[in-house]
């Protein structure tokens, strides 16, 4: 299902409120995410590849919103629904099943303009730009329905109390190491 669609808001339950918001298409009340027992709000702005490119392409609109969301909310992220790798020419692509079922590069371009590829450099110094100028956390998944469930896990995630996450740090118990030499066989 799409990220922005009705099943998704349904499936958030009494979790999600539709309302005109003033930068991105979600945002979430995150428990504790400015200290202990200090709610804030997180905004998240969800694009597809060939959205992303036409940001990319014509990027001034696209930093102004992404600097609202900044503005407006404790912590800002990008979802991008397209996992996007290099092509052999050296082009941003995402990679697609052909007629023939064979996998191939399928360069991303904005909507409506074939001829406006975007390198790869491209396409991750402006990612670099949003995450390092902007402080906007940007994030990849593989399809419209992964990015659904995506968007469901962090609703979850950012309305839990952070004393009650666990991580794989404290669940991750290493085998004790033995002294050099200790282990060898007698």
């Amino acid at each position: 299902e799409p990220s922005n669609s009705p099943a998704l808001v349904r499936r958030l339950g009494d979790k999600a409120v539709v309302t005109d918001i003033e930068a991105g298409d979600y945002v979430f009340i995150a428990k504790g995410i400015r200290g202990p027992g200090i709610d804030g709000t997180v905004g998240l702005e969800h694009k597809k590849a060939q959205d992303l490119a036409a940001c990319i392409v014509y990027s001034a609109r696209h930093l102004d919103q992404l600097r609202r969301m900044r503005t407006y909310y404790d912590e800002s992220r990008l979802l991008i629904s397209d996992r996007i790798v290099p092509s052999p020419e050296g082009l941003a692509s995402v990679r697609r099943r052909n007629q023939m079922g064979r996998m191939e590069h399928m360069p991303i371009h904005p909507p409506g303009s074939p001829s406006a590829t975007i390198t790869y450099s491209r396409y991750q110094k402006h990612l670099y730009t949003l995450e390092e100028l902007l402080g906007v956390r940007v994030m990849e998944c593989d399809g419209q329905q992964i990015a659904a469930q995506k968007i469901l896990l962090l609703a979850e995630w950012w309305l839990t109390e952070p004393q009650k996450h666990t991580s794989w740090l404290a669940e991750y118990k290493p085998q004790a190491l033995s002294p050099f030499g200790s282990a060898r066989p007698s």
